[in-house]
């Protein structure tokens, strides 16, 4: 790997709980190809790192009280989508069918490198306060 794109993807850190993004196994058949060393469900991005540009899209997985907030970023057309799961007491999804979905086109809410959990939480009841 480029030493340049290997000192970009060695700043990335998990925006939850500051651990170290890295490969993940495309053999698992998902979307994107870096994640959270400690949980995957954390922060998972694409970057391609096999030429300069910059990260694609990425997902981050928090969970808030009763709800899974799962928020998707898609960078290269500037949109951010927010779905909001009702969970049970040990985490699982009640119902994923009855998910509420918020997409909002031109816009990128959260900037994941200078963030950290509370921030999100606090960016992501302000944005739902308006709905």
């Amino acid at each position: 790997m480029d030493p340049h794109i290997k000192a970009q993807l060695n700043k990335l850190k998990c925006p939850l709980c500051k651990s170290q993004i890295d490969i993940y196994d495309q053999k698992k058949g998902t979307i994107y190809n870096f994640c959270c060393v400690s949980d995957y469900t954390h922060y998972r991005t694409w970057f391609p790192h096999w030429d300069w540009s910059p990260i694609h899209y990425d997902m981050v997985h928090i969970y808030e009280g009763k709800y899974l907030y799962t928020i998707d970023q898609r960078y290269l057309i500037k949109r951010t989508s927010i779905d909001i799961y009702e969970i049970d007491a040990e985490g699982r999804v009640k119902d994923a069918s009855k998910k509420k979905s918020f997409t909002y086109e031109g816009q990128i809410f959260f900037d994941y490198p200078n963030t950290n959990r509370e921030k999100i939480i606090k960016r992501l009841k302000t944005i739902l306060t308006f709905q």
